[in-house]
């Protein structure tokens, strides 16, 4: 693992995995500001379980990037649901946050779908 330490607060991460002192940085910083909750779904474990629980996703993959050094703006805060599906080809390709996001803003609410 290549750790980086600076004021911005970069780290590196372990091939194959998130690195998780970024990650644990990551989340503190959200706790901090009141806003650990799903960036696509919107979904807080806080608020429906009373857990601090997220996942952290790298917003550019890891095998593009081209650095071992991960800086906190590099990740994005999901659920394990959208964390999934972010993994998950979709017509041949991997989805962004971004097309994620207006993919759940098209569709009907859940409840609706239960009701037909």
């Amino acid at each position: 693992c290549s750790i980086c330490y600076s004021d911005s607060f970069l780290y590196g991460y372990f091939i194959g995995g998130l690195h998780s002192k970024i990650v644990e940085e990551k989340k503190r910083k959200a706790l901090e500001e009141e806003s650990l909750r799903c960036s696509i779904c919107t979904f807080s474990f806080i608020e429906t379980f009373g857990v601090k629980f997220i996942e952290c996703h790298h917003i550019k993959p890891i095998a593009e990037a081209g650095t071992l050094i991960t800086s906190l703006s590099d990740l994005e805060l999901v659920c394990p649901n959208c964390h999934k599906m972010l993994h998950k080809k979709h017509d041949g390709k991997y989805s962004t946050i971004n097309e994620l996001r207006e993919l759940l803003a098209n569709r009907p609410p859940c409840n609706s779908l239960m009701e037909k």
